[in-house]
């Protein structure tokens, strides 16, 4: 597994040109939303606007856990992030 999938798919897309580009599902909880967006937007357009973003809550406590984030908060946190 990939430590960091736009980092990932900004590197796929300097050798492809017409293939789509999608992430999956990213936690998007689990990261800071303003950082998120900037590489989101920047993957975006490197691609030439063939990124397709896949976002989730995420489903494992102890992934919040590690970061000391509260599991219970992880809706309000997505939806808060898709506002930025």
């Amino acid at each position: 597994m990939l430590a960091d999938p736009l980092t990932a798919l900004a590197v796929a897309a300097t050798v492809t040109r017409r293939i789509e580009l999608g992430t999956g599902v990213l936690q998007v909880p689990l990261r800071n939303p303003v950082e998120l967006a900037q590489r989101v937007l920047t993957t975006h357009l490197v691609s030439g606007k063939r990124l397709r973003l896949g976002v989730g809550a995420g489903s494992t406590a102890a992934d919040f856990a590690a970061l000391g984030l509260d599991f219970t908060a992880r809706f309000s946190r997505l939806s808060a992030s898709l506002g930025i």
